[in-house]
C-alpha cells in the first residue's frame, strides 16, 4: 500500500505491507516498476519453480553486503529455508548455485541450519538480481540466477 502522511507541500507517501515493518519503505520519492525473470528453483524431482522473495520477507534479516558495485544494505533469507520445503523426503547432497559463467556448489551439511548464509535480493535502478552471501557481508555469488537441489 503507498499510504500518504500529511497534504500539499508537506504530504511525504510511504509504502507499507502487512505482514511486517522491517520492508516498509517512508518518505517515497520515486517509485519505479521493474519485472525480474526471477530465480529458478530446481527441485530434488526436477521440477522448475520460481523463488518469490515476497514470500519470505517474514523471514528476512537485513545485512550490509559487499557487491562488485558497493555495499548495500540488503535484505535476505537463510538458504536452508528456501530449500528445505523443496528437497522431498531424503535430506539432499549437495545444492548449486549457478549464474551464466559461474557456479557454487555447497554440500546440505553446510546449508542446514545455517542461519547466515542468505539469498539477498539485489534491487537496482531497472532490474532485481540475487546474491548468494553472508551476513557478515561475504559474497560467496553474485548473480545467483539458479539454484538446483541433488
Amino acid at each position: 500500500l503507498i499510504v500518504q502522511s500529511g497534504s500539499g507541500k508537506s504530504a511525504s507517501y510511504d509504502v507499507v505491507g502487512p505482514e511486517s515493518s522491517k520492508a516498509w519503505i517512508r518518505g517515497v520519492a520515486k517509485l519505479t516498476i521493474i519485472t525480474t525473470e526471477g530465480l529458478t528453483l530446481i527441485d530434488s524431482a526436477g521440477n522448475e519453480l520460481i523463488f518469490n522473495p515476497d514470500e519470505w520477507v517474514s523471514v528476512m534479516d537485513s545485512t550490509q553486503v559487499n557487491l562488485s558495485t558497493g555495499s548495500q544494505k540488503l535484505q535476505g533469507v537463510a538458504v536452508w529455508r528456501i530449500v528445505e520445503p523443496s528437497a522431498g523426503q531424503q535430506a539432499p547432497e549437495n545444492i548449486t548455485f549457478s549464474n551464466e559463467s559461474d557456479q557454487v556448489v555447497l554440500s546440505w551439511g553446510e546449508i542446514q541450519d545455517n542461519d547466515k548464509l542468505r539469498i539477498f535480493t539485489v534491487i537496482e535502478e531497472d532490474s532485481i538480481s540475487f546474491a548468494l552471501a553472508e551476513m557478515s557481508g561475504e559474497v560467496h555469488l553474485f548473480p545467483v540466477t539458479r539454484i538446483e537441489i541433488q
